[in-house]
């Protein structure tokens, strides 16, 4: 009799960690996919904000332009970190998506 309930502590035991294990990976791949979509959103940022803007009003063709920049400093580092937030996230989902544990 004890045996029979040894075994299925055991089996719940295992089914538990079995559980656990899944959450883990699901956790990882999740903060894998957020990390590579927000350093592709803050490279796209810095690439993209020394855009002309244009507003309507009294300049030529009825319209007045300013161009906002970043510094070169500020640039670099979003780059910087954007692509270390892109790579670190695109190697944990990769790792996580191939190499189960």
């Amino acid at each position: 009799m004890e045996r029979g309930t040894e075994r299925e502590r055991e089996a719940v035991r295992e089914a538990w960690d079995a559980i656990a294990a899944r959450r883990a990976r699901t956790d990882a791949l999740l903060l894998g996919g957020v990390l590579v979509g927000s350093g592709l959103l803050i490279v796209a940022f810095a690439l993209l904000v020394p855009l002309e803007l244009c507003v309507h009003g009294a300049g030529i063709d009825g319209s007045i332009c300013t161009t906002q920049q970043l510094s070169r400093e500020a640039m670099l580092l979003a780059l910087i970190v954007g692509s270390i937030m892109t790579g670190g996230g695109g190697h944990m989902f990769w790792q996580n998506l191939h190499h189960p544990s």
